[in-house]
């Protein structure tokens, strides 16, 4: 489907930035002014550093693919709760342990848990949950 090939272009697209942006080491783009310091030489360690290789269209199209055909809320919600792998593991065990919980009692639970909000929000969605659980890898 044509969404589907959009959003795959569009994870591409922000895997790529992303992928820029860590290499660029959080260099400044703006030219520095009088006020502030030139920046230092980089050490010559850091410039026979190989790049990190790019990623091919294939690789990025596996992936994006376990979560192409989910909507775009959700998958904002994957992307911030990925960057807290140890919470993704302590709610999928809080869901294992509690399979009963529910609407107003699991959102009881969830005040008293130190989580970050997108993996709270993840509860809702257990499968999803638990794929990000078993494949940590790709989380």
């Amino acid at each position: 489907m044509w969404w589907t090939r959009r959003f795959i272009a569009a994870s591409m697209g922000m895997l790529l930035v992303v992928t820029a942006l860590a290499s660029d080491g959080g260099a400044q783009t703006a030219p520095p002014t009088a006020a502030q310091p030139p920046p230092q030489a980089a050490p010559a360690a850091a410039e026979g550093a190989p790049a990190a290789p790019a990623f091919k269209p294939e690789e990025l199209e596996q992936i994006a693919a376990p979560i192409a055909l989910y909507p775009d809320p959700l998958v904002a919600q994957i992307f911030m709760a990925s960057t807290y792998p140890i919470e993704i593991v302590q709610a999928a065990r809080f869901v294992q342990a509690n399979p009963n919980l529910k609407g107003d009692q699991l959102n009881e639970q969830l005040k008293e848990q130190t989580w970050d909000d997108s993996v709270k929000a993840l509860l809702n969605f257990p499968d999803v949950l638990n794929m990000m659980n078993e494949k940590l890898d790709w989380t």
